[in-house]
Parts: structure tokens; C-alpha cells; sequence
């Protein structure tokens, strides 16, 4: 895929979000990383990320109803010619879909080069599986192991050199640390809640 006809798809996701009042997660991430000093000294761009190799999307675009908005970013990325795959628990595998947790993925070794998501490691989100998961009385707990094995499950699936673009809405040191224990690279793209992963090579 070529980074102009990434550019093209994305302007028409921003275009038609700016018409639905939809927020997905190609725009809220995408704009974290445009214009980052550091994105742009390694060469680091929206096209670059998703023009080379397989992107995943974790956290599929939902409405209020659980339901995946027609609008997301798998759709649109799909239909220009973009490498993409969806997961979701809230899902049925159909197509680029496929029903999943995060903490274990249904995919090979090293099958990725990006995966996105927006909204998943928001830690009040998180707080709120542990409560579903009946552990109210240690949401710290259930939070450090979600991100621990979360890091390793993006390690696995990553290729060397693979990218991890996530939005938690908030800054989260015990997010970041998870990360770096578990292979990774952090890469500032000056933002409280969006955070850049590099697996480290080797």
C-alpha cells in the first residue's frame, strides 16, 4: 500500500466523522502522533504506520448498544486496499473479524507489524472489567496483570520493530511500565493519554 492512498482513506474517515459526529479510533490516534517531534524525527507518520505490513485493530468502534458502527476504522481502512483485522469480545468471527480478548489473541507469533486501540486501557474502562469480573475490592490488582499480559500478547503478535499505537484517555505510568517489561520501546508523542510502542528487536 502506498502512504498516499492511506492519506486518501484517512481524509475521508476525518471527513465523514466530522459529518456523523462519530469519534473512532483511526482519528483520536492518528491525530495524537501528527506533529510529534519525536514521531517525525524517526520518520513516524499516520500513512507510514498503516501503509507497510498487517494492521490490527483492538476495541472495535461500538455504539450504545455493543454493536459495531458501520463507520469504524477496519471498514474504511478495508476498502482502501489496507492490510487490517478486527478484534472485539463483542463480536461473532466473520471475515476481518474475529471474537477475542486481549489478554489472549487468536493469532500466530509475529503476525502483525501495527496494532491500534483506542479506549481498552482507559483505566476506569479496565476498572470496570475488574468489577464485572468480580474483583471490586482490587481494581489496582486487576489492572497491573491486565496490562502485564496485555504487553506480552502484543509481543507475541508484533513482528521486530512492530508498532503499538493505544489511546487510554489518561496518562498511566503503570501502562507504560508494563510495556517496557515486556519488550518495548516508548516513544513520546506528546499526549496525557496516547502512548507509541516499538518492540525492541531481538
Amino acid at each position: 500500500n502506498h502512504p498516499a492512498d492511506v492519506e486518501l482513506a484517512m481524509k475521508s474517515l476525518y471527513e465523514a466523522i466530522e459529518h456523523s459526529g462519530h469519534a473512532t479510533s483511526l482519528f483520536l490516534l492518528m491525530r495524537l502522533i501528527e506533529g510529534s517531534e519525536e514521531c517525525i524525527k524517526r520518520g513516524i507518520t499516520p500513512s507510514t504506520i498503516l501503509s507497510e505490513g498487517k494492521v490490527l485493530n483492538v476495541g472495535l468502534e461500538t455504539d450504545d448498544s455493543e454493536k459495531v458502527i458501520p463507520m469504524n476504522l477496519v471498514n474504511v481502512l478495508s476498502s482502501a486496499g489496507i492490510d487490517i483485522r478486527g478484534l472485539d469480545p463483542n463480536i461473532e468471527t466473520e471475515g476481518l473479524y474475529k471474537k477475542g480478548i486481549v489478554q489472549n489473541m487468536p493469532f500466530g507469533n509475529e503476525e502483525f507489524d501495527t496494532v491500534i486501540s483506542s479506549g481498552l486501557f482507559d483505566p476506569d474502562y479496565v476498572g470496570v472489567l475488574a468489577i464485572d469480573n468480580g474483583l471490586s475490592n482490587d481494581i489496582d490488582g486487576y489492572t497491573e496483570w491486565f496490562y502485564e499480559v496485555s504487553a506480552k500478547e502484543m509481543n507475541r503478535i508484533l513482528k521486530d520493530g512492530g508498532i503499538c499505537l493505544i489511546n487510554s484517555n489518561k496518562n498511566s505510568d503503570i501502562l507504560t511500565e508494563a510495556f517496557a517489561r515486556n519488550g518495548f520501546e516508548h516513544v513520546n508523542i506528546d499526549s496525557s493519554g496516547g502512548r507509541l510502542f516499538i518492540k525492541k528487536i531481538g
